[in-house]
């Protein structure tokens, strides 16, 4: 029998060099996390890793690359968001956003879009956040 093969969007886009140097990043600890984002989107330019920045949060930081989230954790508490995101979404589906695989350091995840604040302030799109919070709150 065949066996299936499992496709790895971390091991397609960053290399074993670029993986090794986010690392050392991560482990950086006089250098703020808005450093540490700079740093990591400096050496995926560098290293030609088409993306764009979605943005830091506080603990990870936010690339597109090729259609996923690429979710970098930059200190420990990132690791284990990264984790605990992965362990979650199977569960929390349809609620939450898709996260295909981790490794600690770095999460893939779907990439959707935000929807505006007109569409946000629609009393019948409020009902539908109050009754999925609701739903994500049991």
């Amino acid at each position: 029998m065949k066996q299936k093969q499992i496709r790895s969007r971390i091991k397609q886009f960053i290399s074993d060099e670029v993986m090794e140097l986010i690392y050392k990043v991560y482990r950086k600890r006089n250098v703020s996390n808005n450093e540490k984002a700079t740093a990591i989107e400096a050496i995926l330019d560098h290293h030609n890793v088409e993306n764009t920045l979605l943005g830091p949060g506080t603990n990870r930081v936010a690339f597109l690359i090729d259609g996923y989230v690429f979710k970098f954790a930059m200190d420990s508490w990132g690791v284990k968001d990264n984790y605990n995101e992965l362990a979650n979404s199977k569960e929390l589906q349809p609620y939450v956003v898709k996260t295909y695989e981790t490794c600690g350091l770095i999460n893939v995840c779907e990439y959707v879009t935000l929807i505006s604040v007109d569409e946000f302030e629609r009393a019948d799109v409020k009902n539908v956040i109050l009754e999925t919070l609701s739903i994500l709150s049991m």
